[in-house]
């Protein structure tokens, strides 16, 4: 059960942002190639002042996207290349920034540290 936590910094649109976790959620899905009801996202706001750039960034108009992806096994470094790209153009699409502003990174797995509804996520099962 992969998760992905998205932040984003600055304001999103009130058009953009109705409905946002949903739409992330499916084209994260389609992306990562996970089945329906398998994937959950979770959106965060970051307020401008709230982050900053060392040697005085971002440049003017710069309102980077945060993703952080949670998955049971990191799939081989070719597969994560393709996720990363996937997810990196859903997500600017789906806020409306550019996809040089939206960074992703992969969480350590989760086999053996995770749990969902208690149960620890196991290295044996093919789920997340």
């Amino acid at each position: 059960m992969p998760i992905v936590d998205v932040e984003i910094v600055g304001p999103v649109s009130a058009r953009r942002r109705a409905g946002l976790a949903s739409r992330l959620a499916d084209l994260a899905g389609e992306a990562l190639d996970v089945p329906l009801g398998r994937l959950w996202v979770r959106v965060r706001s970051l307020a401008g002042r709230d982050y900053a750039e060392s040697g005085g960034g971002p440049a003017r108009g710069v309102r980077p996207v945060f993703v952080r992806l949670l998955r049971r096994a990191w799939p081989p470094l070719a597969v994560r290349r393709r996720e990363a790209r996937a997810l990196t153009e859903v997500v600017a699409r789906a806020v409306g920034r550019p996809v040089a502003h939206v960074h992703v990174a992969y969480e350590p797995p989760g086999e053996g540290r995770a749990a969902f509804g208690g149960d620890l996520m196991d290295p044996r099962s093919s789920r997340g």
